[in-house]
């Protein structure tokens, strides 16, 4: 299912990549060679550079303020979702006639005793 999931995400972003592409192309290549060669990319990265230094700093402690509630409210939620299932996967079990599925190690245990009481010594 995963698969999928991931096969699908994968066809539609580069079918929406060929998109793009197919629609600037025609508008690149308009672009005159001169403006092409004026193009200085060292220019560009230091733009680009200050304004990743006018962003404020990454703050661990505001971070952990943000995120740590909601990570505790959904394990809360997750465990009472695993605990409603829990109930629902023993009352089945006792309605099925499946036995006290609370007695199973014990029951393991005599198992185990009696095949080891038939082992010769």
């Amino acid at each position: 299912m995963v698969e999928v999931i991931a096969k699908v995400v994968l066809g539609g972003s580069l079918i929406g990549m060929g998109t793009i592409l197919a629609r600037k192309i025609p508008l690149l290549s308009e672009i005159p060679e001169e403006e092409i060669e004026k193009f200085d990319w060292r220019i560009y990265l230091l733009n680009l550079l200050n304004r990743f230094k006018k962003v404020k700093t990454f703050s661990f402690g505001v971070f952990s303020k943000q995120i740590l509630p909601r990570v505790k409210v959904l394990k809360s939620a997750a465990e009472e979702e695993i605990d409603v299932k829990v109930k629902k996967l023993k009352e089945e079990t006792k309605e099925k006639g499946g036995g006290d599925a609370d007695n199973y190690w014990e029951e393991l245990k005599k198992v185990k005793n009696q095949k080891d009481k038939d082992l010769p010594a």
